[in-house]
């Protein structure tokens, strides 16, 4: 499964990204560098590249340039898998990834229910509520994004998803995931 990322996060893998490549006191110095320059100045990811290389040109490479930089992070919606390095160990979104799995089991199980149109007593058959609830917004997110990944949901699974998460009271980031994924698998 690729992980697709939301706005912000993605950004801060990024710039993460960069500092593992010339360490974090030589990257700090370069923010406060970006700031002093383009204080109060409208700025573009190029202008960032740009003083990224002019400070550290040692590191470009055909990998490592502003040219791959944008391609695959700012015009890809997922993490690049030579860089998966950087989501290790994260307890967080280990959760989050944890619940899209959980939730792709339960989506077969709806999927063979479906498909064998069995006489299902729904009241006995909830998996669904055995699943951990996920408290913090930027999971919901991932876990709505990781399901976007998916190629197919059943309306079941859809369901069960907006029973357990309460998706219409949630923030207008989780709102539009979910708006996203109702639509894609509608």
């Amino acid at each position: 499964m690729s992980l697709l990322l939301f706005f912000g996060v993605q950004g801060y893998f990024l710039l993460y990204h960069m500092a593992c490549a010339v360490g974090y006191e030589a990257f700090n110095q370069l923010l406060k560098s970006y700031a002093s320059r383009y204080q109060g100045c409208l700025v573009t990811s190029e202008d960032f590249f740009g003083l990224f290389f002019e400070t550290f040109p040692e590191t470009r490479s055909a990998q490592f340039s502003p040219e791959a930089l944008s391609k695959h992070w700012l015009c890809s919606g997922s993490v690049p898998l030579d860089i998966n390095y950087l989501l290790s160990g994260n307890q967080l979104l280990d959760q989050a990834l944890q619940h899209v799995e959980a939730w792709q089991a339960i989506d077969k199980v709806n999927l063979s229910n479906q498909r064998k149109r069995k006489k299902v007593n729904r009241a006995s058959l909830k998996p669904w509520e055995t699943v951990e609830l996920l408290e913090l917004p930027d999971q919901l997110v991932l876990l709505l994004e990781g399901l976007l990944d998916q190629r197919r949901l059943t309306h079941s699974t859809l369901q069960q998803l907006d029973r357990k998460y309460h998706f219409s009271i949630r923030n207008a980031e989780i709102r539009h995931r979910w708006c996203e994924l109702t639509v894609k698998h509608r």
